[in-house]
C-alpha cells in the first residue's frame, strides 16, 4: 500500500484528475475501476472520482508494485538559459517578457522553451521544489507565437494557476499588442469574424460566416501612428485568444502584419527585410491589464503591467515613423 499526503498544490482537485496526473501511464479505466473496487481510498474510506481533495487528506493506494510503478516519477528540472526578463512577481505569479524566437511550450523538439526556462528559474531561486510536490508543476498561463515577443504570465502554485486561467478565459485579463500593419487604418474598431484551424498545416483561416469547426473571434484595434511609407502602428486588444488570431484577422481585413511570413504580404516583407532586417512579424504583447480578478488576486485589481518594444522593433518603428 502506498499513501499519498495531499499538499497545498494538490487541494481543490477531483480525485480522478489528481490520479491521472499522478499515474500518467495508467489507463483511465484502471483508475476508475480501482476507485470503484476500493483499491484506492480517501482518508481510509471509500471515495468517488468526483470527490474534491483538501490539504491534509491522505489517499491510500492498495495496488501491486507493477501498478504503482505507473506512478509519475519526480520532475527532472532541465538546466536552461534565461532569455526572458522578469517584469513583475509575487508569491502567486510572475510576469515575464519573452523575446521573439523563443518557443512558449515544448513542441517535441530539443529547443529550450519559455516554460522550461521559467521552471528552472523558480527551481534555482528556491520557489519550486519538485521533491515536495506530488503532481504540480509551475506553468505559463498564456502563450505567444514563437516569433511574437512580450508579456506572459506564469503561475507558481495550483490555486494561482486555476484562478489565472479562469480570469484569462473570461476575458478579465486584457492583453494588448503593438504591431505594424500594411496600409492606412483609419478608425478604431471591433472586428468580428470566425476562425478555423487546420492542425495539419498549423494555419488558420478567417471567414465572415460560421463554418464547421470554426470559433468566433473578437479583435479590437486602434491606430496610433501613420508612416509616409504606407504603414500603420496599431494597438490591438484581444477579445478572444485563438491561434494566430491577430495575424490572420488583420490579414483578412486587408492589413497584414509587417514581417509575417505566414499570413503577410511577401512584397512588403521582402522590403522590410532588405531595408530594416525585419526577420519576423512586427507584433509585441506590450501591456496586460488585470481588469477584474478572483478573490485570490484582488490585490491586482485594475493593475497594469507594461513593457517597451524590443530594441530591434523600436529601431524599426523609429525608422518608419520617426522618433
Amino acid at each position: 500500500m502506498k499513501e499519498i499526503n495531499v499538499g497545498k498544490n494538490d487541494s481543490g482537485q477531483r480525485v480522478d484528475r489528481f490520479l491521472k496526473k499522478f499515474m500518467p501511464q495508467a489507463a483511465a479505466g484502471f483508475i476508475y475501476k480501482s476507485i470503484r473496487t476500493k483499491r484506492i481510498k480517501l482518508n481510509g474510506q471509500r471515495t468517488q472520482p468526483s470527490a474534491i481533495l483538501a490539504e491534509g487528506d491522505k489517499l491510500q493506494l492498495y495496488l501491486s508494485e507493477p501498478d504503482l510503478d505507473r506512478g509519475s516519477s519526480k520532475k527532472v528540472i532541465r538546466k536552461t538559459g534565461m532569455e526572458f526578463s522578469t517584469v513583475y512577481q509575487d508569491e502567486n505569479i510572475m510576469v515575464v517578457n519573452k523575446p521573439p524566437g523563443l518557443l512558449s511550450h515544448p513542441d517535441g523538439g530539443q529547443t529550450e522553451t519559455l516554460a522550461e526556462q521559467v521552471l528552472y528559474y523558480l527551481y534555482r531561486n528556491g520557489q519550486y521544489d519538485p521533491r515536495r510536490e506530488n503532481t504540480f508543476v509551475p506553468a505559463i498561463c498564456n502563450r505567444l507565437d514563437r516569433n511574437t515577443g512580450g508579456l506572459v504570465v506564469a503561475a507558481k502554485n495550483f490555486a494561482a494557476l486555476q484562478d489565472m486561467n479562469l480570469m484569462i478565459r473570461k476575458g478579465w485579463v486584457e492583453r494588448y499588442y503593438k504591431l505594424i500593419v500594411a496600409g492606412h487604418v483609419e478608425n478604431s474598431s471591433e472586428a468580428l469574424a470566425y476562425l478555423v484551424k487546420d492542425k495539419k498545416t498549423n494555419r488558420v483561416r478567417v471567414t465572415s460566416e460560421k463554418a464547421e469547426g470554426s470559433n468566433r473571434i473578437h479583435t479590437y484595434y486602434r491606430p496610433i501612428e501613420y508612416s509616409q511609407r504606407g504603414f500603420t502602428l496599431l494597438e490591438v486588444r484581444l477579445g478572444t485568444g485563438k491561434t494566430h488570431q491577430i495575424r490572420a484577422h488583420l490579414a483578412y481585413l486587408g492589413h497584414p502584419v509587417a514581417g509575417d511570413a505566414k499570413y503577410g504580404d511577401k512584397a512588403v516583407n521582402r522590403l522590410l527585410g532588405k531595408d530594416f532586417g525585419l526577420a519576423h512579424q512586427f507584433l509585441y504583447a506590450h501591456r496586460i491589464v488585470f481588469q477584474k480578478t478572483t478573490p485570490l488576486f484582488s490585490y491586482l485589481d485594475k493593475i497594469q503591467v507594461v513593457v517597451p518594444l524590443s530594441q530591434k522593433l523600436r529601431c524599426i518603428k523609429e525608422e518608419l515613423f520617426g522618433k
